[in-house]
């Protein structure tokens, strides 16, 4: 092997080793969780992109010791529109996924009581 493709193939060689590195780092950047915890009757969580591979968000809310429960919804950043609603009862929870998303998101918790929690995120765990 000449001088010159000995060079061109450690080049090479550092080169795949730099794009594997930075696409390893760039993958926890996307990984994302938005929390509130109702201070009086609601709160917003900051935003979040969908999940890059299924296209969903995890949510979880909870009323707490509310005794009025708490209402929730799933908001498209970008354009407004309400990709999940729901409200549960006194003492009460809910979770799961919303499916078909590929924008950014945030959680608004109303009609609640001071100490409901909420949060939605992009990763399994």
């Amino acid at each position: 092997m000449s001088y010159m493709l000995k060079k061109l193939a450690g080049y090479a060689a550092g080169l795949a080793l730099v794009v594997s590195a930075s696409m390893i780092a760039a993958s926890p950047a996307e990984a994302a969780t938005a929390r509130c915890i109702v201070p009086g009757t609601g709160c917003t969580t900051g935003s979040i992109p969908a999940n890059s591979g299924g296209h969903w968000v995890y949510y979880y809310w909870d009323s707490g010791l509310s005794a009025v429960g708490c209402s929730m919804r799933i908001v498209d950043v970008a354009n407004g529109a309400i990709v999940y609603s729901g409200r549960v009862g006194v003492a009460s929870h809910r979770y799961g996924y919303v499916y078909g998303l590929y924008g950014s998101y945030r959680m608004e918790m109303y009609n609640c009581s001071t100490g409901a929690v909420g949060y939605i995120r992009n990763t399994v765990t």
